[in-house]
């Protein structure tokens, strides 16, 4: 069983240098690394040039196109390995990562594993211990969590991008999420079809990245509220859950999502927190933001639904 790791990054090679040093530290070793690196980004290109892989087998592949949709495509269309891992450039792989999701994909009901991501902020790791993980329910309410999960290994709904792997022929990418960075719920609308077909995914809090959450250049920054990733976010959030939520768990979720919504992509009943937090201005802007990418998110959803 081959296994390529496909590293989309993007003006951070500081860490990715930590992330390559965990790949180089495998115990079951990398097939192959395919570093994905914006055309644009002499930092990186640079950092590359003098890279000492030792006996890592590597290569760089160039995109022109933002975003981690784009980035993860090329990385898959020229990775050969059977099965297809995915980390981030601010994420160090623990030395048996690759050994523990070997080991589940010995299983064929298995289409897709993944694991923690133990965030480490000011040198300090989470310490938080919590079960419920990866789940979806029939209304479209996602719980996340994979940086908390402990306990045995468990069917999922959902795996995170930072640490994520799954069957060459089922990692197909919807190219209707919006945003130019992070494309949030890109993970949830992949994990969700390979489900939908039948194939189990499996949470192992064993397998474990080391999660050194990193500055993003682009719209969606990370820690950073503005209205073009809120209404990235919201659109792509209905978008995606409208792709693969059965019979009335689409109505429950419309309901749901344009009443209460959730922190990141507020609802009409949430507009009073959200500007309590954020102040009349900034907070009106924000609900409104949200509100508009959820209808552009059903848009989007009608617009393909009709296509296919």
């Amino acid at each position: 069983m081959n296994i390529s790791v496909i590293v989309p990054t993007y003006r951070r090679p500081a860490e990715l240098a930590v992330c390559l040093a965990g790949l180089k530290n495998q115990l079951r070793r990398p097939d192959e690394v395919v570093v994905v690196v914006r055309d644009t980004d002499e930092l990186t290109r640079d950092y590359l040039c003098r890279f000492d892989c030792g006996d890592l087998h590597w290569q760089t592949v160039y995109v022109s196109r933002p975003g981690v949709i784009a980035a993860l495509r090329a990385g898959a269309e020229r990775a050969r390995g059977e099965i297809l891992a995915v980390t981030d450039d601010d994420a160090e792989p623990l030395p048996d990562w690759l050994q523990r999701i070997e080991r589940h994909f010995q299983d064929p009901s298995v289409g897709g594993v993944g694991g923690r991501d133990l965030i480490i902020r000011g040198g300090l790791p989470s310490d938080r211990c919590v079960e419920p993980v990866g789940l979806v329910t029939w209304y479209g309410r996602i719980t996340g969590n994979h940086h908390w999960g402990c306990g045995e290994a468990r069917d999922v709904d959902v795996l995170k991008g930072v640490n994520m792997s799954f069957r060459r022929p089922l990692f197909v990418l919807d190219d209707h999420l919006l945003g130019g960075g992070a494309q949030m719920y890109f993970e949830v609308g992949l994990c969700l079809r390979i489900r939908n077909m039948g194939w189990r995914l499996i949470y192992d809090p064993g397998i474990v990245v080391k999660h050194y959450p990193a500055q993003r250049f682009d719209e969606d920054k990370r820690d950073e509220v503005n209205s073009a990733s809120t209404y990235n976010n919201a659109h792509n959030e209905v978008y995606v859950l409208l792709q693969h939520l059965a019979g009335a768990g689409k109505l429950a979720f419309l309901l749901y999502t344009f009443g209460l919504g959730t922190r990141g992509n507020p609802g009409v009943l949430a507009a009073p927190w959200v500007l309590a937090r954020y102040g009349l201005a900034r907070g009106a802007a924000l609900v409104q933001a949200s509100l508009r990418g959820k209808l552009a998110g059903c848009q989007t959803y009608r617009r393909v639904k009709n296509e296919n």
